[in-house]
């Protein structure tokens, strides 16, 4: 199978019970490829720098909101390292995918991203979003005047990712290698280490090919981001205890609400809607039966359909002698 850090790492820590044993369950074969992550922000943002983008953050961070590809995916787990670094707390908006998230990132309606630089770099080169800093102990080739966070004064904050190959665990040795070595001379061809530097991403020097290495990398990813995970999830926690997270300024895109929540509020709305007789439905809503409007919206929904601009409407219907519906029984009159 060919892993990364989510499969191998993150989730380690994101449940209590996970379904397998990263290090025990697994033969490690070899890293295949790596990256790096970036961090963008909108164009308008008033920071260019990492400084300038910590100061500001830790000031706003109640009206900021970051986006990932999802929750526990690579880019949503490498902002909650940087806000554990910058030792703030800002609002996280999931998507499903890096598209959509980058989507509103351009548009201006979240506030920043830690993406995968081979994502980010489209955008970054149309100059639709706006680079900060590398997550990473090194410089990319395909972004070189862009500093690392380490560099601007922002140490351990490492969100660099991996992909690999495992092995079932028990499988012969022989073959393990035998796929390594193939593996390997594939990533020594020029040609493909080219087009993965374009790309922003980087082929693994030898030493860093073997399974050895691989499974020592795996036994630190889960040492590494462990707290970070483990912080996460206690945030979840507290945000299902509050009910939502509230919106926070006019660009907020979602109220973040658990789902049983959600569910629980419509299943009591539900009960309480069965339990209210239609006289006592009348004292909420203007009333629809004394002008006979149930055939206009139907008896079962009369109520709950009404909107705020037919209440004038309403009332002129309860008043013949404004031009309303006339009374049923209107006493012969022609």
């Amino acid at each position: 199978m060919l892993g990364n850090g989510g499969t191998h790492a993150y989730n380690q820590s994101l449940y209590k019970k996970p379904l397998y044993n990263s290090e025990s369950d697994f033969a490690p074969v070899g890293v295949v490829v790596e990256n790096t992550k970036v961090l963008i922000v909108r164009n308008d943002f008033p920071a260019n720098s990492l400084p300038e983008f910590v100061a500001y953050v830790q000031a706003n961070q109640a009206k900021l909101q970051y986006g990932s590809a999802g929750a526990g995916s690579a880019t949503h787990i490498a902002c909650l390292l940087l806000n554990y670094r910058m030792g703030t707390s800002v609002t996280h908006v999931p998507y499903r995918g890096a598209g959509p998230a980058l989507q509103d990132l351009i548009a201006g309606r979240i506030d920043f991203m830690c993406e995968v630089i081979s994502t980010g770099l489209p955008p970054i080169q149309g100059k639709l979003v706006k680079p900060v800093a590398l997550l990473s102990t090194r410089r990319a080739s395909v972004l070189p005047q862009l500093p690392t966070a380490l560099e601007q004064g922002l140490a351990d904050v490492d969100a660099d990712g991996w992909n690999a190959f495992f092995f079932p665990k028990g499988t012969p040795e022989p073959i393990i290698r035998r796929l390594n070595a193939a593996t390997s001379k594939a990533l020594n061809n020029p040609a493909l280490s080219v087009r993965m530097e374009e790309l922003g991403l980087t082929v693994p020097p030898v030493e860093r090919r073997t399974p050895e290495h691989l499974g020592e990398l795996v036994r630190m990813e889960i040492e590494k981001w462990a707290p970070r995970s483990r912080r996460a999830a206690s945030a979840r926690t507290e945000r299902r205890l509050s009910g939502a997270v509230p919106q926070h300024g006019e660009r907020a895109l979602v109220v973040i609400a658990p789902l049983e929540f959600i569910e629980s509020l419509g299943r009591s709305e539900a009960r309480r809607r069965g339990l209210l007789h239609d006289h006592q439905r009348a004292r909420r809503e203007p009333s629809t039966r004394a002008c006979r409007g149930e055939r206009l919206f139907g008896k079962a929904a009369a109520v709950w359909r009404i909107k705020e601009g037919q209440r004038e409407r309403l009332d002129r219907m309860r008043r013949p002698e404004l031009g309303g519906i006339a009374p049923k029984d209107t006493g012969g009159a022609a």
